[in-house]
């Protein structure tokens, strides 16, 4: 994790670090890949290219914006909404410091629904924690670029597409989309299962710039699915980010702090599929 400086995204990579240090003493890797290997296979995740990939995501709390859930929240509910609203992936915390997250979450909600996509979204910086997602019941898991070097963005794709699991890698700048669409070439075939992400939050300062998702814009890869993260607010948002050539979003606080987060969903989708038949 040489890339990180110190600040907040340090932070949460060196509490992940430890978290993974503290459950591979309870768990060993090896153990966890045995109980894996217990359970039947899953098919391998595909993304469908030809629409919009809406990620609607669970998240309680925030350091920028603190608590996020409604008097009336419930996980459950929330998730049932989302699958009503048609949302094509579930993103969970799990970092528990700073966003309030667990495995458990992760594992109650895709028990309590079995045929859903979800992703665990947390600073995920070793192989272990993607197979760990995958026992708790995760389709695919966040890697950030910022805390990863490409080796270990390589062996924690790798270690994802071997459990058929997708993958959404996430950039901030020029640089990194260009180091991860490098690591990404690595895999062809496999394009289905990938996607890209610009987050236009620094979570080194964590700071906004809506504009960020423009300006980067031409650099995104081609072949496959390109996520705009963070700071979507509302359907303006949405035909802005199709626009400028994202082919999905993924949105937390806005789903988190309305009440009626189904709604708001179809409305989304419903706004990016005109602006995409306006291109």
């Amino acid at each position: 994790m040489s890339k990180v400086n110190n600040n907040f995204l340090s932070s949460m990579a060196t509490s992940s670090l430890a978290r993974f240090k503290e459950n591979s003493v309870i768990l060993s890797e090896q153990e966890l890949l045995d109980r894996l290997n217990e359970v039947k296979p899953s098919q391998p995740f595909v993304l469908n290219n030809q629409s919009f990939c809406l990620i609607a995501e669970i998240k309680k709390t925030s350091p920028s914006s603190g608590n996020l859930s409604r008097d009336d929240f419930h996980m459950t509910q929330q998730a049932s909404d989302y699958i009503k609203g048609k949302a094509d992936i579930i993103s969970v915390l799990t970092e528990p410091s700073r966003f309030s997250g667990a495995l458990d979450d992760l594992k109650d909600l895709s028990e309590a629904f079995p045929n859903v996509a979800f992703m665990r979204k947390d600073f995920l910086v070793h192989p272990y924690q993607v197979s760990e997602a995958l026992y708790y019941g995760a389709s695919g898991v966040l890697l950030i670029a910022a805390i990863l070097d490409q080796e270990q963005l390589e062996e924690m794709i790798k270690r994802a597409l071997q459990h058929n699991m997708f993958v959404l890698i996430e950039a901030f700048n020029k640089e990194e989309l260009e180091q991860s669409c490098s690591v990404i070439s690595r895999f062809q075939g496999s394009e289905g299962s990938l996607m890209f992400g610009v987050n236009c939050r620094d979570l080194k300062s964590l700071e906004v710039d809506f504009a960020r998702f423009n300006s980067i814009s031409e650099f995104l890869p081609q072949n496959i699915t390109c996520i705009a993260e963070s700071g979507i607010l509302n359907t303006n948002d949405i035909s802005k980010i199709v626009d400028w050539g994202y082919s999905g979003a993924l949105v937390g606080t806005a789903l988190m702090q309305t009440n009626n987060p189904e709604n708001a969903l179809i409305e989304f989708r419903k706004t990016a599929e005109e602006a995409q038949k306006q291109k």
